[in-house]
């Protein structure tokens, strides 16, 4: 790439395709010269929308691969989701978009699947939308002139609710190292319907899974259970990779994490939740008066400060900045380094007031 992707690039979208009722796959070009794009399988990219004479940011997982000249992504709607709905049911084929580079710790070149007998193995799991990172891996893995082994399980509702529904079936059917399996709701017996994934699951549709990787995208709780069976089973846990998405009230489904935090913020105690604290940047001569318990993204911009809030959730790593020790707690720290956590560092997206703060961005 000779490309700058220290800020922002221009992207149009070149085609919207949809998957199911809720869900479209974008494909976006570039307005600049550009060959293919350096990413990793299961990364994601921030994208942003004008909204009310602002972009807006949402991050969202790349189904594309790095070798392609175009960007895919896949956006599902959720409820009061403003950018998801936009993209979903407004945006029109030729409009511009803003995007940011690709990042994510969520990726089989960083975490590599298993290898045995010479053969690379892994299970991929998901559900609903979070199919799109394990998809990309997938695409990728069997593209490889040694191809890795695939499980691919996937959750779902229906066959009408199942993201890239017609192309798993054209891999399982052409690629011999592909194995599907679809868990649809509806096709279910009321017993099985009811069963949660674990396991169990794991046992009866991939007996040696014990041997392999597995990668897992879909909501924390089913990230949760499954971690906690495949622990009770004494799986090797540093070959278990997880992301998962829990909406909240600035995200929107394709946002994710790769670590167990909450999407609520921590809160403070009922008793100190009303005390003011003071929020000063130096560097801008700006001041403000919050609360205890206030997010710190939402008052820095507040304070019209130039900090780049994007995916909301702790995962992309654009409203890192460094506030004085001790004055706020943080659900997140997913792109941080030790240094940069030991130095003060805290992602403010993720990050709740408790006392006076002197914040530093960048």
């Amino acid at each position: 790439m000779s490309f700058d992707w220290s800020s922002p690039l221009p992207f149009r979208c070149q085609s919207k395709h949809q998957e199911t009722p809720q869900a479209v796959t974008l494909e976006l070009a570039p307005l600049f010269a550009a060959d293919r794009f350096d990413y990793k399988p299961g990364q994601f990219i921030s994208l942003g929308i004008m909204h009310k004479d602002q972009w807006v940011y949402r991050a969202y997982s790349l189904s594309s691969l790095a070798h392609e000249p175009i960007l895919r992504i896949t956006v599902q709607a959720v409820d009061k989701g403003l950018v998801s709905n936009y993209l979903v049911h407004q945006l029109a084929v030729g409009e511009t978009l803003q995007l940011m580079a690709p990042a994510g710790p969520f990726n089989c070149i960083d975490q590599a699947a298993k290898i045995n007998d010479g053969t690379r193995q892994a299970v991929l799991v998901s559900a609903g939308c979070g199919i799109t990172p394990v998809f990309a891996m997938a695409q990728y893995w069997l593209s490889q002139p040694e191809p890795c082994d695939v499980h691919f399980i996937h959750l779902a509702k229906s066959k009408t609710d199942t993201i890239y529904f017609d192309a798993l079936q054209t891999m399982a059917k052409q690629q011999p190292n592909f194995h599907l399996h679809l868990l649809l709701k509806d096709a279910m017996t009321p017993s099985q319907a009811q069963q949660r994934f674990d396991g169990h699951w794991l046992q009866s549709l991939v007996p040696d899974f014990m041997q392999r990787s597995i990668y897992l995208c879909g909501p924390e709780q089913l990230m949760q259970q499954t971690a906690q069976s495949l622990e009770a089973l004494n799986f090797e846990m540093a070959h278990f990779h997880h992301e998962s998405f829990t909406p909240g009230p600035h995200a929107s489904i394709g946002t994710t994490t790769s670590t167990a935090i909450s999407t609520a913020a921590v809160t403070a105690t009922a008793h100190d939740e009303a005390a003011p604290v003071q929020i000063t940047a130096p560097a801008f001569g700006a001041t403000m008066q919050a609360n205890v318990g206030d997010n710190l993204a939402d008052k820095l911009e507040e304070m019209q400060l130039p900090i780049l809030a994007v995916c909301r959730s702790g995962v992309c790593g654009a409203c890192k900045c460094k506030v004085t020790p001790g004055s706020v707690d943080s659900s997140s720290q997913e792109t941080l380094s030790a240094q940069e956590i030991e130095d003060g560092y805290v992602l403010a997206c993720s990050s709740t007031l408790k006392a006076d703060t002197e914040v530093q961005l960048g």
